[in-house]
C-alpha cells in the first residue's frame, strides 16, 4: 500500500484547449497505461479522486477533467446552458475521440469497456416521454434567463440569516423503493456484468473514505470480461 501512494505521488496537471477557454485535468501514472476517465459530479471538481486514485492499480493512466465551469476550467460563455449534452461533447474533446459517463456510454459503446459509477445512479426512471422532459427544461431555462435579477448586497448577518432561512432539515433523504427497483431491475436486464456493492459511508466515500471502495473498484479494473453496455 506504501508503495503504490509513493508511486502515485506525483500528480501531472494539464489543460485541453476549446472554443470559450480551456477543460483543466490531473493525471496519475503512465501514459501508456490503459486510460481510466474519472469524472464528478455537479459542483464538484477533480480533486473529489484525490485520495481513490493512489489505491487503484498502477498500470492505469487515470484522467479526472473539471468540467466547464467546474474547478480551474473555464465557464460557458453567457447564453449557453450547462446541460447534459453539452458535457458529451465535453468528454469527446478530452479524449480526441470525437448522470454523464452513462449517456456517454451509451452514445460511444466501442470507446468505454467498462463504467463505474459510486453513489451514483445513472438515469432515474420517469413516466413523462424524453421530448416533454427536454422542452419543460428548454422552457425553464430561458425563462429564467429572461428574469431581471438586480444586483443585491448583503451585510455578512444578513447572507447568513437568508442561507439559513433557505434551510430545510430532515432526518433522511431517500429514494422511493420502488424507483429503486425499477431501477437495479434495468440495469440487470440490460447489462451483462453489472455488480452492485453496498459499503459504508456517504455520498463522497471515495474521498473521505478511500479504502471502503478502492479494492472493489480494482478488481472490477482487473477483471478481463468487459461490461456489456
Amino acid at each position: 500500500m506504501c508503495y503504490v501512494l509513493f508511486a502515485f505521488s506525483t500528480v501531472k496537471e494539464c489543460q485541453f484547449p476549446v472554443p470559450w477557454g480551456h477543460i483543466a485535468a490531473k493525471s496519475w501514472g503512465s501514459k501508456d497505461g490503459l486510460p481510466v476517465l474519472c469524472l464528478h459530479g455537479w459542483l464538484d471538481n477533480a480533486n473529489s479522486f484525490s485520495r481513490l486514485i493512489p489505491l487503484l492499480p498502477q498500470d492505469r493512466h487515470y484522467v479526472a477533467i473539471d468540467f466547464p465551469g467546474h474547478g480551474l476550467s473555464s465557464h460557458r460563455p453567457a447564453g449557453t446552458f450547462y446541460i447534459l449534452p453539452k458535457y458529451i461533447s465535453d468528454i469527446c474533446r478530452v479524449t480526441n475521440g470525437g448522470s454523464v459517463g452513462c449517456l456517454f456510454s451509451a452514445l460511444f459503446p466501442d470507446m468505454v469497456d467498462k463504467v463505474i459509477l459510486i453513489d451514483s445512479y445513472g438515469f432515474l426512471p420517469t413516466k413523462a416521454s424524453l421530448p416533454d422532459v427536454v422542452q419543460k427544461g428548454i422552457v425553464e431555462l430561458l425563462k429564467y434567463e429572461k428574469q431581471k435579477r438586480p444586483n443585491k448586497v448583503y451585510s455578512e448577518q444578513a447572507a447568513i440569516e437568508r442561507a439559513n432561512d433557505g434551510m430545510v432539515k430532515i432526518k433522511e433523504m431517500q429514494l422511493d423503493k420502488s424507483d429503486v427497483d425499477k431501477m437495479l431491475n434495468g440495469y440487470r436486464e440490460s447489462v451483462r456484468e453489472f455488480h452492485l456493492e453496498m459499503v459504508p459511508g456517504y455520498h463522497h466515500v471515495h474521498l473521505n473514505s478511500p479504502e471502503n471502495v478502492a479494492e472493489i473498484i480494482s478488481s472490477f479494473l482487473n477483471t478481463p470480461t468487459p461490461a456489456k453496455l
